[in-house]
């Protein structure tokens, strides 16, 4: 999720969020033009994504599994713990590597705080921020204040799927950018145009993919099994194996789908290791990636179209029972 101000004669800013599907692509969710960035601007889109989009069958469990990834603002957090209080949020990790005292890129301390943020294990992460601490302990101080299971990948509270920032909403922005500066009506419909093409190619790229899995799963896997063929394996049972390579061990679990490098279980496509155990057994790679990454739900994705109109006289009314944001004793 994030906002971009417009530029136009109306001075508002256009909210955004958008979420990343199975083939590693951009799916635009839902956009909104509000008088501001705050709290109750934020609160009431996240109760449109949650009524329209995010809410199902089970309302309930949709909370628990969402993912959320946003910067910092605060109207935003605020927001977030209102309506998605069971929802697992994460903090994009580029705002707060820009926010990191006196943090230049590709300082040795910026590289530390990077890779400590992507470690799956408790101990690739302490060493991390050891290393980080050696080099710069004002940042070790910034950064050991934060919230570790807001950032940090080995103690994140829900799936994140290695998505580390919030590019995405951010590349949104940046494909409408030369649409901030019009008039409401035409931004909201040259928007609309937008994504209604962008679901078509998707739908037709969803239609040509032969594989189980979509591309971006199926490059993964290849990896991994070129990778597992040149580690040793300890079967204990059918199912659980000790995985050696040339600079660790570890522990496979085909039943419960894990790996003690953690990968598997946060990434959702078997590692390394995981492949090397599912080669040993000739069982199908497939059956254990997550069903995110299956082609099946990639085109279900896109399954829905965003319709036409004539114009914006055939724009759907706002019902009178909707209530639009409105901060208390501020002018609009």
């Amino acid at each position: 999720m994030d906002g971009t101000f417009l530029t136009g004669k109306f001075r508002g800013c256009l909210l955004t969020a958008s979420c990343i599907v199975g083939n590693n692509c951009i799916l635009p969710l839902v956009w909104a033009v509000v008088e501001g960035e705050n709290r109750y601007s934020w609160h009431w889109f996240l109760e449109q994504l949650r009524d329209g989009v995010v809410g199902d069958r089970d309302s309930s469990r949709a909370n628990t599994v969402l993912t959320i990834v946003s910067d910092r603002q605060k109207g935003l957090i605020d927001a977030v713990s209102d309506v998605f209080p069971d929802a697992a949020h994460g903090y994009c990790i580029y705002h707060l590597s820009t926010n990191l005292p006196h943090a230049p890129k590709n300082t040795p301390a910026w590289r530390r705080f990077w890779a400590a943020a992507r470690a799956y294990t408790v101990a690739e992460f302490n060493e991390h921020m050891e290393k980080m601490k050696e080099l710069n302990p004002e940042q070790y101080k910034y950064v050991v204040k934060l919230p570790r299971h807001r950032w940090a990948t080995h103690c994140f509270l829900g799936r994140r799927y290695s998505m580390l920032t919030s590019n995405c909403a951010e590349t949104i922005n940046s494909v409408i950018r030369h649409l901030k500066g019009l008039p409401i009506t035409y931004l909201v419909e040259e928007t609309r145009k937008k994504t209604a093409c962008y679901f078509y190619q998707r739908k037709n790229n969803g239609e040509n993919i032969t594989s189980v899995v979509t591309p971006y799963a199926e490059k993964i896997l290849g990896s991994s099994r070129e990778t597992s063929r040149f580690y040793t394996l300890n079967p204990s049972t059918d199912v659980l194996f000790q995985v050696i390579a040339a600079d660790r061990t570890d522990v496979v679990d085909l039943s419960k789908k894990t790996c003690s490098c953690k990968r598997w279980d946060i990434d959702g496509i078997p590692c390394n290791h995981a492949m090397a155990a599912i080669s040993f057994r000739l069982r199908d790679p497939y059956d254990f990636v997550e069903d995110w990454f299956k082609t099946s739900t990639y085109r279900a994705t896109y399954n829905d179209c965003v319709p036409p109109t004539r114009g914006k006289e055939q724009w759907p009314a706002i019902p009178s029972n909707v209530v639009l944001p409105r901060p208390p004793n501020v002018r609009i």
